[in-house]
């Protein structure tokens, strides 16, 4: 990560601080992005969010490329896929683009308080998305 955030001039953000939260107090650790990119993402016009076991393959590709690519988008998830078909589990919050807009910040601050995700809470945030 360190190589591609100095080749494409981003800044990089790295926590390993557990957030207090009563809603992620038994939460799997995966949970702690979506207090992180709360707090990083008011700096930002977007941000790329890659999990410490995401590999970034292409370290030419430029985030800004996305972007532009999905302009109506607010939220980028990436996807598993082989032959053209797509794994289960798909889509994948290990790895995702944000913009900070105010679709963004509601979804991701609904996802910690939201009935519908609290069966996940002891799995991985990824499946509150599918909801």
């Amino acid at each position: 990560m360190c190589a591609y955030c100095k080749r494409h001039g981003y800044d990089r953000w790295v926590s390993s601080e557990r957030r207090n939260s009563t809603v992620l107090d038994k939460a799997g650790i995966t949970w702690q992005k979506i207090p992180l990119i709360l707090e990083v993402l008011p700096h930002y016009e977007a941000i790329l969010h890659v999990d410490d076991d995401s590999v970034i393959n292409h370290l030419e590709f430029a985030v800004e490329k996305l972007l532009e690519a999905y302009p109506d988008r607010h939220i980028l998830l990436s996807a598993v896929e082989r032959n053209g078909r797509r794994f289960q589990g798909s889509p994948k919050t290990s790895t995702m683009v944000v913009r900070n807009t105010p679709f963004t910040r509601a979804v991701l601050s609904n996802m910690l308080t939201a009935p519908t995700c609290a069966p996940y809470r002891n799995m991985s945030e990824a499946g509150c998305c599918h909801e």
